[in-house]
């Protein structure tokens, strides 16, 4: 309580804005591709100044290894849309790995968040992954949750004390899917939580038990998966013993005996 009093403090005294950096999970494996969408926000809540916003945005691999950092503008009411295959970060032949963005206000929205907002306002930094694949298939789904390992804007020190990591619970999706022959579903498990996380991530029918159940160990910012088997046709549905962060659910991929996919949340 003291330490979230003296960050409260320096923001006031310093004109400090904390952000939190949303995080995602990207799809390269040479016929599936992802794409970032992100809007500027500073134009929309203050749209009587021209706020250019500048967007960080990060790679890691599935272990949760930094791959690399791109820099981008955008400008006042604008969009950035950017293919990772256009970004200059060498993926180091991962698949599949978490993508982060990280949006810096420029001064002039500091000054105008500080003045409307009670107390240290902060930044959020939320986003759209566009996946698609070579033969049309194609699904937008937005970042659920932020990183949990600090806030931005802060010392270091100070960022990670003051974000205080809240593991989650079991989870269970109240979401039915029809496996028909030759289909398959992918769920998707990202840590968001600054240490490594094991839990259990299961495929159950909606009849009764388990179609395959694996124990997952995801290291910080990376991400694991688990499939249906092979052949197998019912309808299921996937529960996760416990989530690496409250809001941290999976997210899931089912792609057709034609190849075609969508992808969503559980």
């Amino acid at each position: 309580m003291r330490l979230r009093r003296s960050v409260v403090d320096l923001g006031r005294m310093s004109g400090v804005v904390p952000r939190m950096a949303y995080r995602h999970m990207f799809i390269e494996d040479g016929s599936r591709h992802s794409m970032i969408h992100v809007q500027n926000p500073f134009s929309f809540f203050d749209p009587w100044h021209d706020h250019v916003a500048r967007a960080v945005i990060d790679l890691h691999d599935h272990t949760g290894r930094r791959l690399g950092t791109a820099r981008f503008e955008i400008p006042a009411f604008g969009t950035l849309a950017v293919d990772l295959r256009d970004l200059m970060i060498d993926r180091r032949g991962s698949h599949i790995g978490t993508v982060g963005v990280d949006l810096l206000p420029p001064r002039s929205f500091r000054r105008h968040l500080r003045r409307i907002a009670p107390g240290v306002p902060h930044i959020a930094s939320p986003f759209w992954v566009r996946f698609f694949d070579d033969i049309g298939s194609q699904a937008f789904v937005h970042s659920i949750k932020a990183d949990r390992d600090r806030l931005r804007g802060l010392p270091r020190p100070i960022g990670r004390l003051t974000l205080r990591a809240t593991p989650g619970g079991r989870w269970e999706s109240n979401r039915t899917i029809r496996l028909a022959p030759g289909s398959t579903a992918v769920a998707f498990l990202v840590n968001h939580a600054r240490s490594t996380f094991e839990t259990t991530c299961s495929w159950a029918k909606v009849d009764g038990g388990d179609v395959v159940t694996t124990p997952l160990r995801v290291e910080a910012r990376g991400v694991a998966s688990i499939s249906s088997p092979p052949g197998f046709s019912s309808e299921v549905f996937v529960s996760v013993s416990h989530l690496s962060t409250p809001n941290a659910k999976p997210y899931v991929l089912v792609e057709s005996s034609d190849g075609k996919f969508g992808l969503t949340h559980g």
